[in-house]
């Protein structure tokens, strides 16, 4: 009798310690590869007061103002994503191969999937906001990178890294247009625009596995392209130069990592 009792309470030991494991406590294979959803939540700007909520974007019909209490309307905003990299704890990196997606905030499909992920748990990601040189110096490109697009500049002949257009009251312009089509990728002529994210998942990890699909959120701020532009005096920017450089530099943290769903 004893020996059934003792057996009886290291079977139900054994069956709670099984229950009481989580996602993160499973082995992880040492081979094959997984896919991963990444969503760019665009959104108009984080609320100083509670970060956990946004004002929602909304195009034509949504009034907004910047730093300079200009008001202006948003009618287009659109932006590259370029070489992701996720990151084990252990440095292990992954390089997406087919890392170059356009965000059009328009759509409301702002999701792109990596796949070939090898499994594991990764902590961190980055990547870039724009094109990088060699694709800008490279022809006959299709896809998100097909000139069709709205987002090569035939002046500099180069892709924009970011759009942004809509109308002020206070622009110059005919119909009083605003018009911010950043582009530049050299740094020998000090027109670099691009600029690279990087994202501490923190307490989350992204478990890649051969099986399901986890999502990484991300919420973008448009309202970090036009923050400190004066639309009275600045009210177009559309070649490479100082101006796009410096207007790069303010939407360089307009992304934000918000969680991750395994």
């Amino acid at each position: 009798m004893k020996k059934i009792i003792v057996g009886s309470m290291l079977l139900a030991f054994a069956t709670f310690i099984s229950a009481c494991k989580t996602a993160s406590d499973d082995p992880v294979p040492a081979q094959g590869k997984g896919s991963v959803h990444i969503e760019f939540d665009n959104q108009f700007e984080q609320d100083p007061l509670d970060p956990e909520q946004y004002m929602p974007l909304i195009f034509t019909t949504e009034t907004y103002s910047n730093n300079a209490g200009e008001e202006y309307t948003i009618t287009a905003f659109k932006y590259y994503i370029s070489n992701i990299k996720l990151k084990k704890a252990d440095g292990t990196v992954h390089v997406d191969s087919n890392s170059y997606y356009l965000i059009d905030a328009s759509s409301s499909d702002a999701v792109i999937t990596l796949s070939k992920v090898p499994v594991g748990n990764y902590t961190s990601m980055s990547y870039i906001i724009g094109i990088d040189s060699l694709q800008n110096e490279t022809t006959g490109q299709t896809g998100a990178l097909d000139r069709t697009n709205g987002m090569w500049d035939v002046t500099s002949e180069s892709y924009l890294s970011l759009l942004l257009e809509g109308t002020s009251p206070q622009s110059t312009e005919t119909g009083h247009a605003i018009k911010y089509h950043i582009g530049g990728y050299k740094n020998s002529n000090h027109t670099n625009t691009l600029r690279t994210v990087q994202h501490n998942f923190g307490e989350y990890v992204l478990q890649v596995r051969e099986i399901g699909t986890p999502q990484v959120h991300l919420a973008v701020q448009a309202a970090k392209v036009a923050k400190n532009i004066t639309f009275a005096t600045t009210p177009i920017i559309d070649s490479p130069g100082t101006a796009a450089v410096n207007i790069s530099a303010s939407y360089a943290n307009m992304i934000i990592f918000e969680h991750i769903h395994n």
